[in-house]
């Protein structure tokens, strides 16, 4: 027998991996009687009583295949339903009843403008916190919540229009995340309870399916969501690990490179001239969202065996990481909310590597991508230009702290390569990138860098960093530019030829006295 939706069961409430985009199970049954106002004079009683009685008519004549075709009288029956209801939301055991009338109309809404204007009205209430008849439902009423959120997000296939996705998108949001200014209702059901329900429901594998087949208008109304999940649950981190969404959200990066071609080609200056409003916000919010999932990952001691064993990302989902990557570069000379994207996408990167370098977390194959190859091209561009590489055009600006920043991540990033990827020796080699290292090593070193003292203060240590695992994997390279004896001269003379910016004379001072 079909499992209802406001009973309790022993059987287990998650579909199988064949049930796609279906609705949840509907089927109240029995499960609301007709009632009676037993004193006459209670306002608010006589008014809950006719508001069961209605949705009590209003699911009978649902479920009736010949009655449901009575437009009039079940439009009439909706608009009693909005009037007992009032405009504070909806009772939660009520909610099994209203999956279905919500069905029903968004359905018929297709052919019918009247119930149209009705769904609006049903989904602006969606939005509006879920009403305790009594204190203790709250004991019960676990599994109606569970429910109730796996349809919501079935609600955004089934809705007509996108102003109605928009306003389920917004009920979902609205019931997810609470402001903890916001006064509460005192008989609304507490923000834990509904992040424990959705946590619990199905609503976090049908995002990850929606964010596969909606269309590029849609997508980042779907992200917002899922960035909305993630924010405020780690069970649902580890939900969006499971389902494999980071592959889905790095090909939708850049889709046309997301294909089976293993190049990538070249950005043409249309392409760069490309500044649509969709793109930006669909990186930004991907980019959150895989910080997100990234810092769950890192941070949480109890992974599910399904996080830990999810899919690395395909080969097509780093090469449109790396698609995007390369336009943010390209773009940063011109566009500071480039800046900002280049930094961030490059600090995802470092993540994973130092992930990597400790055996956690999923391998991302940065080398087999050509993420490596990007690296080491950008890490001595400073140094020694772009000239004949793809970023040739690029600019990484020297006066400012994001330009300093992205540096310091390049050297990171170049080291754990270096360190944590197989067959990672191949990528620096003929880039000269140790000798550009020396050069922020060796303080005397004749050649002049693009880097004032107090940048140079900065990037000495990550530099020394960097050659540690550089020098033994590129020997030639470093014996050729006396590369011992250089770093060795470090320790003599630095505060007499570089000024020493004042907040760093202290260190300074300490660091001389430990290496006399």
């Amino acid at each position: 027998m079909e499992e209802s939706y406001g009973e309790e069961s022993h059987a287990s409430s998650e579909p199988s991996d064949d049930q796609l985009l279906t609705c949840p199970s509907f089927r109240s049954y029995s499960s609301l009687v007709l009632l009676t106002c037993s004193k006459i004079g209670e306002d608010d009683e006589c008014r809950l009583v006719k508001l069961n009685n209605t949705i009590k008519k209003l699911s009978d004549l649902i479920d009736d295949p010949i009655n449901k075709q009575d437009t009039p009288y079940i439009a009439c029956l909706l608009c009693k339903f909005l009037r007992y209801n009032g405009s504070d939301g909806y009772y939660v055991k009520h909610l099994p009843q209203i999956g279905e009338i919500l069905e029903f109309v968004a359905l018929c809404a297709r052919m019918s403008s009247e119930y149209l204007d009705i769904l609006y009205q049903l989904l602006e209430l969606c939005s509006k916190p879920l009403l305790l008849h009594c204190t203790s439902e709250i004991l019960t009423c676990a599994k109606t919540l569970r429910r109730y959120f796996s349809f919501l997000g079935y609600l955004m296939i089934l809705v007509p229009t996108r102003r109605a996705f928009i306003m389920a998108k917004t009920a979902i949001e609205g019931l997810v995340t609470h402001e903890k200014s916001k006064k509460r209702r005192r008989d609304a059901v507490k923000p834990d309870a509904r992040r424990e329900a959705v946590e619990a429901s199905r609503l976090p594998v049908t995002l990850d399916e929606l964010a596969e087949v909606v269309s590029d208008e849609t997508y980042p109304d779907i992200l917002e969501i899922i960035l909305a999940l993630v924010s405020v649950s780690q069970v649902c981190c580890h939900r969006f690990l499971e389902t494999g969404i980071v592959n889905q959200i790095m090909l939708k990066m850049r889709p046309f490179y997301g294909c089976e071609c293993p190049c990538i080609p070249n950005m043409d200056d249309a392409d760069l001239q490309l500044d649509k409003e969709d793109y930006y916000k669909s990186l930004e919010l991907s980019v959150k969202i895989l910080w997100r999932l990234m810092k769950s990952r890192i941070l949480s001691s109890e992974l599910t065996e399904n996080s830990q064993n999810s899919k690395p990302p395909s080969q097509a989902a780093l090469r449109s990481l790396r698609a995007s990557f390369r336009r943010e570069v390209l773009r940063a000379g011109r566009s500071s909310r480039s800046r900002k994207l280049r930094n961030e996408l490059a600090n995802l990167i470092l993540a994973n590597l130092m992930q990597q370098s400790r055996g956690s977390g999923s391998t991302w194959k940065i080398v087999e991508s050509g993420i490596a190859d990007d690296i080491a091209d950008l890490v001595v561009a400073t140094e020694f230009g772009t000239c004949g590489t793809w970023a040739e055009t690029a600019i990484i600006e020297t006066d400012s702290l994001t330009g300093l920043t992205f540096k310091k991540t390049l050297l990171l990033s170049i080291a754990l390569i270096v360190e944590s990827q197989p067959n990672a020796a191949e990528a620096p080699k003929n880039k000269r990138i140790v000798s550009g290292v020396l050069q922020l090593v060796d303080l005397f070193a004749a050649t002049k860098t693009p880097w004032n003292p107090e940048q140079i203060w900065h990037l000495f240590k990550y530099a020394l960093y960097a050659l540690t695992f550089l020098s033994p994997k590129i020997a030639d390279e470093f014996i050729e530019n006396c590369g011992s004896l250089r770093a060795h001269r470090k320790n003599s003379g630095f505060r007499s030829t570089y000024k020493i910016p004042s907040r760093n004379r202290n260190v300074s001072t300490r660091y001389q006295r430990e290496h006399r």
